[in-house]
């Protein structure tokens, strides 16, 4: 099987199996534990953090899921792994803490946020690539930003990589 029949051989839990309502919150260590029990591969996203960790949470500003305000790039991994979701038990994670969850039972797919300022990032998406690389079981990246899949071919030609795009449409 190849790498990316690996991954698309089963249904994608979009940032885990999560529901909100029952306090299960999008990219937490809840959601993932149901997308494994059901066998799902999974999507996550993952932001900068002030010291260049990869942390496992969608939004640029932790106000909409998190007890806290504010933007996640200004507050360090140490700061954010410590903050509590709204609602359920889980807190921030990060990264290194997915891989030592999920541990190659299901294939990841680990989509990169961008803040969209090319080579700003270059240095976090280097890290991740690293650690994707490192990672005992299937896994990839994907981002938004042709920039970041650039620096990620570059440093990590090996690291299975695509492009997210919405504006791209046929002619007529």
């Amino acid at each position: 099987m190849t790498k990316v029949s690996e991954l698309l051989a089963r249904p994608i839990a979009h940032r885990g199996f999560h529901d909100a309502d029952n306090g299960c919150i999008e990219n937490t260590p809840s959601a993932i534990r149901a997308a494994v029990e059901r066998n799902f591969a999974i999507e996550v996203d993952v932001q900068e953090t002030a010291d260049g960790e990869a942390l496992v949470y969608h939004d640029y500003t932790l106000d909409r899921l998190v007890q806290a305000k504010g933007p996640v790039i200004e507050k360090t991994s140490a700061e954010l792994v410590k903050l509590p979701m709204q609602t359920g038990a889980d807190n921030l994670w990060l990264l290194q803490d997915l891989f030592d969850l999920v541990a190659g039972k299901v294939p990841l797919v680990i989509e990169i946020k961008s803040r969209l300022v090319p080579g700003a990032q270059a240095d976090f998406v280097r890290r991740v690539v690293e650690q994707v690389e490192a990672y005992d079981g299937p896994a990839c990246i994907k981002t938004f930003d042709p920039d970041m899949l650039s620096i990620a071919k570059a440093h990590r030609p090996e690291v299975l990589r695509g492009i997210v795009a919405d504006a791209a449409r046929p002619e007529g």
